[in-house]
């Protein structure tokens, strides 16, 4: 990020401490990454990424705002564990979950939810209802109904 930004990354510090915020921030000379679980923020450094979740090394749950863990299920079961909680780098998209409606089954498996759409469902018949494009095409924006969630 610093170098796309031309900024100078210097000799990057990467470590954990609880008294510079957690993250990618900069002084203007060099790049400090830090990984601990919990930081706070210093005059001399300037946050330049946010994309960082912070997660508990013992069952894999992310912690949001005043320590709320969210569960969450790890590829292959294997979440980043060892120590305190840290922080890891993270990237977030939108993308089509489904080519077809789903079954009850495959929409059930989702583990996000959305709020309920304020327009009709486009597929209405049917275990699964379907709220999304009028023309019936599905996207990441697409959202499914089942069982009236």
């Amino acid at each position: 990020a610093l170098k796309a930004l031309g900024m100078p990354v210097g000799n990057p510090w990467v470590s954990s401490y609880d008294r510079i915020p957690v993250g990618c921030t900069t002084n203007g000379q060099k790049m400090f990454w830090n990984f601990h679980g919990s930081g706070r923020g210093r005059g001399d450094l300037m946050p330049i990424c946010k994309a960082h979740v912070v997660v508990r090394p013992d069952d894999g749950a992310l912690i949001v705002g005043r320590g709320t863990a969210i569960p969450l299920e790890w590829k292959d079961g294997k979440h980043p564990s060892g120590g305190a909680p840290a922080a890891h780098l993270m990237s977030a998209r939108m993308q089509a979950v489904f080519n077809k409606v789903p079954t009850e089954a495959e929409a059930a498996s989702l583990k996000i939810g959305a709020p309920k759409p304020s327009h009709a469902c486009q597929i209405c018949s049917g275990d699964v209802k379907v709220y999304g494009n009028s023309n019936g095409t599905l996207d990441a924006k697409t959202v499914f109904e089942v069982k009236g969630k």
